[in-house]
C-alpha cells in the first residue's frame, strides 16, 4: 500500500516551499492527487523528485548562490 505526504510535508523534504510545491504540481513536474482541499504526494514521488533535471538544477544553483 502506497504511503502519502502533503505538499506541506513534500517541501520540507525537498527543501522547498509550500508555494513552489503547488506550482510544480499544477506545472506537471510532480505528480499529485487532489483530496478534498489537499494535495497528497507519494512518498515514492517524493524520492523521483530528488533526481529530476529541474530539482538538481536549483539545488545547484541554492549551494552556488550561498557560496
Amino acid at each position: 500500500m502506497a504511503r502519502y505526504v502533503t505538499a506541506s510535508e513534500t517541501g520540507e523534504r525537498l527543501n522547498l516551499e509550500h508555494k513552489e510545491v503547488i506550482r510544480r504540481i499544477r506545472k506537471g513536474d510532480i505528480e499529485a492527487r487532489k483530496m478534498g482541499w489537499n494535495w497528497i504526494i507519494e512518498e515514492s514521488e517524493v524520492e523521483r523528485v530528488k533526481a529530476k533535471p529541474w530539482y538538481t538544477k536549483l539545488m545547484a544553483l541554492r549551494e552556488q548562490r550561498a557560496s
